[in-house]
């Protein structure tokens, strides 16, 4: 907010609406939840594609450059 001049975009992933829950209507962990914690057991490109498909309003933005992204 000091340096508005410094950003022009802004891009949220898996933003919350409020209130924030980390779990469901069920009780248990929201289907996203679910993904993230896989994601840490299994850091795989297929399970990078779930995460970024599933925290994304628009699952278009799981190409397949961002999913290489964090592999060499």
């Amino acid at each position: 907010m000091q340096y508005p001049d410094r950003i022009s975009h802004l891009i949220t992933m898996g933003a919350p609406a409020p209130p924030p829950t980390l779990f469901g209507a069920g009780g248990g962990p929201t289907e996203g939840l679910k993904v993230l914690q896989q994601s840490y057991r299994d850091p795989s490109p297929s399970q990078m594609r779930k995460l970024v498909e599933i925290m994304t309003f628009d699952a278009s933005f799981a190409t397949d450059e961002l999913i290489q992204q964090p592999w060499p």
